[in-house]
């Protein structure tokens, strides 16, 4: 069962499940961008405000998965209600009296068998929403400035919610997390050994994560089964994120346009006798297709057989984790770097005698005048960029339910997870190892003596072999090939180093060596889309009725660096 998807518990069908299945399984090209920062609130000394910016698929099928609520409000729709995932959490006990919710609307367990009006009633879904298995579902956000109707459809005063809940036990409890994203695999490669390895015993144990009242380290969920917001102590959150932005244009394919972004703000008191670190994070998923368009456009292995429809070159599929840490220590009144970048930036690619594309990250100290400290980019490690996707090795079949229609709406890769009925499993007997997300290749932050830009990355855009193998092209050679056209994820780690070596004593942990170590660090995923350049900056012709993207860098990656053009920069 995927997950976020309960077993059909009254009165659901087979059919249903495969419904509700398939809808998860789809939920791919939902997350496009995020970052999270933190200070201290006020003068407290142990509570933390954390600020979360992130940025989604805008016609993505709000209300089907996760818990995943939403609320729409206008000028005359005032009253904030959420909706979404109602036959889910009724069927978990989420709701505060399901008995109450069956009983004031009989036959509303039996979604399978219903119309789209009868689920409408059943659920009290607003007009501005589909009524699904699942149920109230909505597609199309709306947003306005202030109380006036500026996206000109009639109504003034939009606004838009969401809310992503955390992963929970059924009894409401928090769940244990497993350390590692492949724990949970049903065999495991071991080192030492030079082989796979029986990990039934440890796989039996994960399936329990829900049913842990003892909180059994060895009853961990696994990465992929998890999503919302922890923070590192063994409690979560509830994040609301209030849209400040939604695009609706679809430029060059539609993950470079179509998105939403939102804020939220929220505190959260940690215990600071522990004197140590706690890593919170905020998780869910699925990131980008590589394919755009659905099974008409894959072959039978899944590759994508229109170059024009090519999306996210790595790490498609995958999962995010905006991984962030907090240490307290009494008198240093520490904060995390803040961290951004738009959520698609376009860069335009080098050339075989200049192929190093390069742009910058921005960040910021805030507290930099009261800590002497600086700040280090680094690219995440396999952790922070998500810890797993999905296997392409192990994709699914293109299946039909009994209607004709496609069971998967888009050609999706495998599961997460390596259990017993898992393709590639089944062929090998191993494992399949090509889950492990990783940033683009040949893509590093330039590290300049005696000063430099900060943020700056240089990436590599020519290679000598296959996308997944390819080495630094040497310059003047023609045997190199350019990389793909299209999205590459990107997801940049900002740490907060201390020049003091006093103070560096004072933050060491066990593993770090002196010259590594942090007070803080906060994270940024974002996408680059790279097409063949030049980069031009728009001008007052190139509008929305034309082809074209703004663009905020010039070829060399300087900021503000203006090139005399009236061309568009895609």
């Amino acid at each position: 069962m995927f997950e976020g998807v309960p077993a059909a518990t009254r009165g659901g069908t087979l059919i249903l499940v495969l419904i509700l299945a398939s809808l998860q399984s789809s939920s791919g090209s939902h997350f496009r961008y995020g970052t999270l920062s933190w200070q201290m609130d006020g003068n407290s000394q142990n509570r933390v405000k954390f600020n979360l910016l992130a940025a989604y698929r805008r016609d993505y099928k709000w209300g089907s998965n996760f818990q995943e609520t939403w609320s729409q409000t206008s000028s005359t729709v005032t009253d904030k209600v959420f909706y979404g995932n109602e036959y889910v959490l009724v069927t978990r006990g989420f709701d505060t009296n399901p008995a109450a919710y069956v009983s004031t609307n009989p036959g509303c367990d039996d979604m399978d068998r219903m119309e789209e009006a009868e689920r409408r009633t059943c659920f009290d879904c607003p007009a501005n929403s589909t009524a699904t298995e699942v149920g109230c579902v909505n597609i199309d956000p709306n947003l306005d400035i202030q109380d006036l109707d500026t996206n000109n459809n009639g109504v003034a005063g939009e606004r838009f919610e969401l809310r992503f809940p955390p992963k929970k036990q059924k009894d409401f409890k928090e769940v244990v997390t497993c350390d590692d994203p492949f724990h949970c695999d049903v065999v495991q490669w071991n080192e030492d050994l030079g082989d796979w390895i029986n990990n039934t015993e440890a796989f039996m144990q994960c399936q329990e994560y829900e049913d842990n009242p003892d909180m059994d380290e060895r009853k961990c969920a696994a990465w992929h089964q998890v999503y919302g917001m922890y923070m590192g102590d063994g409690t979560s959150k509830t994040v609301t994120l209030t849209v400040t932005q939604v695009t609706s244009e679809i430029i060059k394919g539609p993950a470079v346009g179509n998105f939403l972004l939102g804020k939220s703000a929220f505190t959260h008191d940690y215990n600071i006798a522990t004197q140590r670190s706690w890593i919170a994070y905020f998780t869910g998923g699925d990131r980008v297709y590589e394919c755009d368009g659905g099974n008409e456009n894959v072959d039978t292995p899944g590759n994508c057989l229109d170059p024009l429809r090519l999306m996210l070159n790595n790490n498609a599929e995958g999962r995010f984790r905006l991984e962030i840490a907090v240490r307290l220590l009494s008198g240093y009144n520490v904060a995390s770097p803040w961290v951004t970048m738009i959520p698609v930036i376009p860069l335009p690619r080098g050339t075989q005698d200049a192929p190093k594309t390069r742009f910058q990250v921005t960040a910021y100290d805030p507290d930099d005048t009261e800590t002497e400290s600086e700040m280090y980019f680094r690219m995440g490690s396999r952790d922070e960029y998500g810890g797993i996707m999905r296997s392409k090795s192990a994709m699914y079949p293109i299946l039909y339910k009994p209607n004709g229609e496609p069971l998967y709406p888009d050609f999706v890769y495998g599961p997460f997870g390596c259990d017993f009925n898992n393709k590639f499993y089944v062929l090998n007997g191993t494992c399949p190892l090509d889950r492990e997300p990783e940033g683009p290749r040949a893509a590093e932050f330039m590290r300049v003596r005696g000063g430099g830009v900060p943020g700056l990355i240089e990436w590599d855009t020519f290679n000598t072999g296959p996308q997944s193998a390819g080495q630094l092209c040497p310059k003047q050679n023609g045997a190199c090939t350019k990389l793909r056209t299209g999205l590459y994820n990107f997801v940049v780690m900002v740490e907060d180093r201390p020049t003091s070596v006093e103070v560096r004593r004072l933050y060491q942990q066990d593993d770090q060596g002196l010259d590594d170590v942090w007070m803080s660090k906060a994270p940024l995923d974002f996408m680059a889309y790279l097409y063949d350049g030049p980069m031009f900056y728009c001008n007052q012709a190139c509008r929305n009725s034309q082809p074209g993207a703004g663009a905020f860098a010039s070829i060399s990656g300087m900021y503000g660096v203006t090139a005399s053009s009236t061309g568009c920069s895609v």
